[in-house]
């Protein structure tokens, strides 16, 4: 992401690193909206999958984002509103709320295996998408450096 050549994509590089950095002002700065529609992606992904596989897990996962969408549709409506403490502010608090613990919720149980102490894979899931995964072991100091 960091490589300065002008190989590999440059321009897609920058527009994902300049988004994120927006991201994370995002308090300070205005987001794009582009950024907004990830969480549609994602539902819609989940959705998709759900009817590929008919397994539940889909679902419970697509709402995770259907939480995010009503999330950012209620910031959106308490902005709009002129930022005062009444009605679109509580929703907002609420939705916030709600998406907070659903999203954190799964992904301790699901994505990190956070209650799993002795799965395969530490905080992370069974099931890798990627097979050539980093060992614990290999994350520990070699005795060649340490002397």
């Amino acid at each position: 992401m960091v490589n300065p050549l002008p190989i590999l994509s440059k321009s897609s590089r920058w527009w994902l690193v300049k988004n994120i950095g927006e991201l994370l002002i995002s308090g300070v700065h205005q987001v794009e909206v582009s950024m907004n529609f990830q969480e549609d992606i994602r539902a819609d992904r989940c959705v998709r999958r759900y009817a590929d596989s008919k397994l539940t897990l889909h679902l419970i996962n697509g709402g995770k984002y259907g939480a995010g969408i009503i999330y950012y549709f209620s910031f959106f409506l308490w902005r709009h509103h002129g930022t005062d403490r009444g009605a679109s502010f509580i929703l907002f608090c609420l939705f916030g709320t709600i998406y907070s613990i659903y999203s954190c919720s799964w992904d301790f149980l699901m994505d990190w295996s956070f209650f799993k102490p002795h799965s395969r894979y530490l905080l992370l899931r069974s099931e890798l998408v990627y097979t050539n995964a980093l060992s614990v072991r290999n994350l520990r100091p070699s005795p060649h450096f340490c002397a």
